[in-house]
This record gives structure tokens, sequence and C-alpha cells, in this order.
């Protein structure tokens, strides 16, 4: 973009502001020029089908148009780079021009944009001056500038430069129980990953606080953008480890002018099923682990029977019979084809009516060859049709739904035990077995850790085979319904061989063997981007690194990055969080934080029967200290109830303790699965101790705990702290907390 306004010398605040009030004003006029053309769009009229379909298609246009000219609250317009060619950019959300097609702002995402998140003193990229614009909506705040070099400035532009750290104020601002996005301030090694290509799988490790999250949603923005006309079709999955998390970043990417992605937990993968019942820690591990796929393979071939003894059918006048030797034969020749279970029960059956057929033709053996054809027609329809020929097939090789087939399975130990042969202990049969409730035998609340398992069986079983309809009532159908007019998201939550353009996972620590293999079904041709922290898995399924947790997701195409820099917990925090980590995993290290808070975490002792009192006491000294900012209350499951519940009787309202309320109140008590991927301006966890003990990697969900904060940091217990935090500044009474 050359330059053709004013320098921008002299007072650069007002400068600025007018040069932002100017690209409000065309950004209202190119909203009111796509509402006005979408309302005629619609009125459009027509019986047509290709009229029809390309009217729909502009009303999808109009309409994905309209959603990225709503920057919300956010800034439109957040910096500025003037180059060493004399031409200037302002970057922002989204590229506007002027009724001429004169750029006048460059989307954030657009490769003249890179200079701005790229540039450094030692490799400038080309850039003399950055100016980051600190905006509130169309008001712009302050300025805060860069240079890269001072000899091609102009005099009064050297005179009139600004400067506060952007990256600073961004992190200091109070919570607000939304994830922001960060386009303003992306750093050089978060936007070198967003920009990274969109083919293979991308791991990006990251401790806490490096931005992992954000950096994985502008990722998906960026890659929407770049390769629309391939990503639109088929959307983006961004998977998250709970509902509380995918609340927290579901504005992100419509503030970012983006609608096509899904967000979804593991446990809402499948179809018609929604895996929110409560697992065991020990279920989960067991229920997670790949050897649940030779389970599930034993569990399906226990259900192709053959039988003991003969077995009548009635057809008329005649006793057939289904012999042991015909149902092994009929078996064979079905497993023989490798079809899916339920596929291969049409071949089964047609093995079956094969030899019953033979046996009833024998009483007819006077037919000639044209009216034997026609009587084995005649025959094989009646058999297929005979109630007692159904029942014999369906006991020997029944149609099964995944939910039948897991059900049948977990509900009893003997079922378990001979599917898991080899691959199962005692201890494991006992962890997964759940059996019938007999008050309520059809209630079966299926668990997140039970969704890839139910995904397995699915490619196991295949599709119950239905009896096409007629061609005409079919053709009839079509014609009835029209286009499809559901949106992406509506589609692929509908379809489960639907399969992604990109898949975003993130806290991928915490995916299952079983998870990844449900995941790559999900994106066949393996465009993933995986953001997680090795340091915070919370369940081992034996894996020593990514790359064997990965599983069939880590492809020779695997690039393997690393977020370094910590910018959301205090060095304070990060510091007690880091000796825990050390005695934790020993190899690993975390990351370095760049700030202080000036706040040093405390530790409270209480008496075991006031913990509840203590608790609000701390908690309200806590809310005088944050104001309108967040607090999360992490308490081990144990506790958590009563804790929620001794705040809300002393706080009222202000306190949520589920997860459907927790964004939207002040104070949010929290289990440490829940809390994963989330941040507070103030944090108090519960009795550590009993974190620790909760689970056998109860000190990594301990280090999650302790990290989430990004200012303040104290410690409530009844029991003796564990070594690694004994260096918190210990306190009498919550007066001193400060």
């Amino acid at each position: 973009m050359n330059e053709a306004a004013a320098a921008g010398g002299g007072d650069p605040h007002a400068y600025e502001q007018r040069y932002i009030e100017g690209l409000y004003r065309r950004l209202s006029e190119l909203r009111a020029q796509t509402s006005a053309r979408l309302a005629d769009v619609r009125l459009q009229h027509t019986r047509h089908q290709q009229n029809l379909l390309e009217r729909d298609a502009e009303i999808h246009l109009l309409e994905g148009a309209l959603a990225r000219y709503d920057v919300g609250g956010g800034a439109l317009c957040f910096g500025r780079i003037d180059m060493a060619d004399a031409a200037r950019y302002y970057i922002g959300r989204l590229g506007l021009s002027d009724e001429s097609l004169e750029p006048l702002l460059v989307d954030w995402r657009a490769p003249a944009a890179e200079p701005f998140y790229r540039a450094t003193p030692g490799q400038p990229e080309g850039v003399v001056l950055r100016r980051h614009l600190l905006c509130e909506g169309p008001r712009l705040v302050s300025i805060d500038d860069e240079v890269f070099d001072e000899s091609a400035l102009a005099e009064d532009q050297r005179q009139s430069l600004r400067g506060e750290a952007a990256l600073m104020s961004a992190l200091q601002r109070r919570r607000t129980g939304r994830m922001a996005d960060i386009v303003a301030t992306i750093q050089a090694e978060q936007d070198e990953i967003i920009r990274s290509p969109l083919e293979g799988v991308l791991l990006v490790q990251g401790g806490p606080g490096t931005g992992k999250t954000a950096v994985a949603l502008h990722r998906a923005a960026y890659l929407l953008y770049t390769h629309r006309e391939r990503l639109s079709a088929r959307g983006v999955l961004i998977v998250g480890p709970s509902t509380v998390f995918l609340r927290y970043i579901e504005q992100v990417l419509p503030a970012l002018g983006e609608t096509g992605a899904v967000l979804a937990r593991v446990g809402d993968l499948f179809p018609g099923v929604s895996g929110r019942a409560p697992e065991t820690p020990a279920a989960t591990e067991v229920k997670g682990r790949a050897a649940m796929v030779d389970v599930l393979k034993r569990a399906v071939r226990t259900r192709q029977r053959i039988l003991r003894e003969d077995a009548l059918i009635g057809f008329g006048a005649l006793q057939l019979r289904v012999t042991p030797a015909a149902s092994r034969a009929a078996r064979r020749r079905a497993r023989g084809t490798e079809l899916p279970h339920n596929a291969a029960k049409t071949v089964f059956d047609n093995a079956l009516l094969d030899a019953l057929v033979d046996q009833a033709m024998s009483k007819d053996a006077g037919l000639g060859r044209s009216e034997g054809h026609v009587r084995r027609r005649e025959l094989r329809a009646s058999l297929r049709r005979s109630w007692e020929f159904r029942a014999v097939a369906y006991r020997l090789w029944p149609a099964l739904t995944p939910m039948e087939l897991l059900a049948d399975l977990l509900s009893a130990r003997v079922l378990i035990r001979a599917a898991g042969r080899g691959r199962l202990s005692e201890d494991d049969v006992a962890a997964i077995h759940r059996p019938i409730d007999e008050a309520a035998p059809n209630d079966r609340g299926w668990s997140a850790a039970d969704i890839p398992l139910l995904d397995e069986a699915a490619e196991l079983l295949g599709e119950i085979q239905r009896r096409p309809k007629r061609r005409r009532q079919r053709r009839s159908s079509e014609e009835d319904e029209g286009p499809d007019t559901r949106t992406i998201e509506e589609m692929a939550r509908a379809d489960r061989s639907w399969f992604y353009g990109h898949v975003i996972v993130d806290e991928a620590q915490e995916v299952s063997p079983m998870a990844w293999r449900m995941l790559v079904r999900r994106c066949p041709q393996r465009s993933m981007t995986v953001v997680g922290d090795w340091a915070q898995r919370s369940v081992d399924w034996g894996a020593k690194g990514w790359e064997g947790a990965l599983g069939a997701a880590a492809t020779e195409r695997l690039r393997i990055t690393e977020l370094s820099v910590n910018y959301r917990t205090p060095e304070e925090a990060m510091a007690l969080a880091g000796r825990l980590l050390a005695e934790v995993d020993p190899d690993l290290e975390a990351p370095s934080a760049i700030r202080s808070s000036g706040f040093n975490p405390w530790s409270l002792q209480a008496a075991p029967g006031a913990l509840g009192d203590v608790a609000a006491g701390v908690v309200a000294a806590e809310l005088r200290a944050v104001g309108d900012g967040r607090i999360a209350v992490v308490a081990p499951e144990s506790l958590r109830r009563a804790v929620g519940d001794a705040l809300r009787l002393g706080l009222g309202d202000r306190v949520s303790a589920d997860s459907g309320s927790a964004l939207d109140r002040p104070v949010a008590v929290f289990g440490v699965a829940d809390v994963k991927g989330l941040e507070f301006d103030s944090v108090v966890v519960v009795e550590p101790a009993a974190i620790v003990d909760a689970s056998p990697r109860g000190a990594n969900d301990l280090y999650v705990a302790l990290t989430r904060t990004t200012n303040r940091l104290g410690l409530l217990h009844t029991r003796p702290l564990p070594d690694a935090l004994s260096s918190a500044r210990q306190v009498a009474s919550i007066t001193e907390i400060g």
C-alpha cells in the first residue's frame, strides 16, 4: 500500500484516530451494502433447480461476508508498518478497500502483514517502523512504536514516536471469563507456527501460559483464510478437553471473522450419543488403551456363533434342518469376505439359505431346469421372510449397533474376560465392568471414554443392511427434499463418516490412543495441528513421548515445534510450579515466565472442620483484591461439592459450582479436569495433597492447577503441603494474604 496520506507527523494520536474512524465508516458502508444485497437475493423466487442452487450459494457467500464484517467489541485496526520502500500498511482483523479498490486495511493473515509479526532488530524484514495501535473499539487508547531503522524516519516522525509495551498491556488486563484473541500481540515464534503449511501433522509442544490454545485458534483462522476453497466445504474440527473449555474459546474465531470451525470434545464425536457420564480414572485408562482394539474385535467375533445341534425350520409341510456343519461353513464363508460384521451378515444368511434351498429342492426333483431355477428363487424369497429362519440367523449372526455391542460387553464380567483374554487383567475387568441397572435397564449413560470405543465398534460392525427402497419411491423422495441447506457443523455432527479438511487438537496430552484412532478417521489425509504439554498429562497410557502417544497420527510428515515463553503465569507462581515439576518429571523443564506480578504465592492452613468457612473468607478477600477480575477455586473431586456449598453460602450467586455457569460468575469452583486450558486473575488451590493422592498422576494435575493464574496464587490446606510447595509464603490468617 503506497503512502498517499500524510506521513503522520505532528500529533500522531489525532492522525491515527482519524484514520481509524475512516476505517469504521468504510466498514459500515460495506455492511449496509451487503445487507441490502442479501435482502434482495432472499426475495428472489425461482423453481429452476440450477437457479435455486446459485441463489443459495450467493446467500451463503453474503452471510459469510456479513459475519466477517462483524468485529464485535474487538479492535478493527491494531497496527501499522512503515516499510523501507516508503509503503505503509495498516494491519487489522480483516481486509478493507475503498471504492476504487485501493487497500485501506490489510487482513492480519495476508502475506503483506507478516512483517508486522516477524520483524526483529536483527531481521527487520524491510520494516522501518512498527506501530501498535491499542484501541477499544473505534477509540484509540495509546500508541506503541518500535523503530528498526531510525535513519529512514523523517524528523517529525522521530519527534512524534510513542512507546508503551503492547504485549504487557494485553497480559495485564483483567480476565473476563472468555478467551480474547491475540491478533494484535502475536509474537514471532507464535506467528511462525500460525502460518505453517497446511499439510501434515504439526505438533506444538508448550508449557503453561505459552499461548498454545491462542496459537491453535489463530492458526485455524489463518488456514480458513489462506485455504478457503479447500477447507470451506469440509470445515475445521477443533477438539478441546471439556465443555467449559469450549465455551471459553467459542468467541475467538467469530471475532476473527471465521465461522467454518466445529468445536467439540472427544465425547461429542459420535452422532446421536453424548459422552457425558462420569467415569473413574481407572476405567478411563483401560478404555483408552490401544489394546481395546483387539478386545472389541474379539467381542464381535464372539457374536458370530455356530450351532451345537440341529435347528429345525418349518416350511409348509417340510421340516428343514440347519446343521452345525452348515452354520460353521456359513461362518467361514462370511468371515472370509473380511467385510464388516453387519455387511458380512448378508453373506452368512445367504450361505444358510443355500443349504436350506438345496434341502427343499431335493423334494422337487422332477422339476425341469428352467422351472427349477424359478422355484429356487421362490423358495429363497419365502425362506428369507420366514420368522423361524430369521430367528436362527439372528441368533447365530445378529445385526448389531455399536451401542448394543459395547453395552452387552461391559455389562458382564464373563464377556469382558472372554474378549480381553491376554489383554486385560482381572483389575482391568473390574474397572470397566458396568452392570445393567435393573431399575433402568435402558439407561446406558455413556462417558467420554466410551465414545472412541463406540466409534471403533462402528468400524468393525459397519452399517446394518437395509433393503433398498423401490427406485420410483427413492427418486420421488430425492426430488421432494431439494438442496441441502444445513451448515457444515450440522452435516458433520450427524454423519460419523464425515471427514474434515483440518483437525486441531488442544490439550492433546489428554487424548487416549483409542481417541487418536477416532480422530485420524475424521481426517484421513492427516492434516492436523496438535498442541499440548507432556508435563500436564493426567493419564498415562504407556507412551514414552509424543510420537508414541500420537500413534496413527504420527506420520512421516510430523513436524515438531515448541513454544518456550510463558506469557501468562507470573514468575512468582511459576517458580513454585517449577519446583513441583522438577520432582515429578526431572527430565522436563518449566517454561520461562517473562513478567513478575509482584505477588508472592501464599499458603494458609485451616482446621479440618473449618475448611469451608475459611475458604469463604479467603475467596472474599481475593474478590476485593481482583476487583472485576475472575477467581478459580481448584479442589479435589472429593471436596469439590462441599467447598462449592460453603462458598455459595458465604458469597451467594457470585459463586458458580457447576460447569454451566463457571465462566459467567466472578468465582468458579473447579476440579482439575475442567480447569485445563483456562486462566484467571487469582487461583486458590484447596488441599493440594489430596489432589496429588487422587490419581497416579495427581502431581501433574496439581502442576496444572498452580499454573492457571495470571496474577495471584494461594494454597488452602488442612493436611501438610507437598514438599515442593513448602517455599510458599505462610500466613496465619486471611488478613495476612495481602
